[in-house]
């Protein structure tokens, strides 16, 4: 799942953590994760990337919007 939205702390940690625990790996863009304050978007990065619980932290992935490719997958 690629998570995209307008609130860090409620997109980045809530829907990721609820994602991750339903056994979905989670791509964290930061770009795509913005929120009222840079400390609230730094956290949720961190917290989702490493310092989180390890059952969240193990599927998800952080990235840039711009090192997302999509494949053809029928080949």
């Amino acid at each position: 799942m690629i998570l995209c939205g307008t609130s860090a702390q409620g997109v980045g940690i809530g829907t990721g953590s609820g994602a991750v625990q339903r056994g979905y790996a989670v791509i964290y863009p930061i770009d795509c994760l913005p929120s009222e304050s840079a400390f609230r978007e730094a956290y949720a990065a961190w917290h989702m990337g490493g310092g989180g619980p390890p059952v969240t932290t193990r599927m998800v992935t952080l990235t840039r919007s711009d090192m997302i490719a999509f494949e053809n997958a029928s080949r």
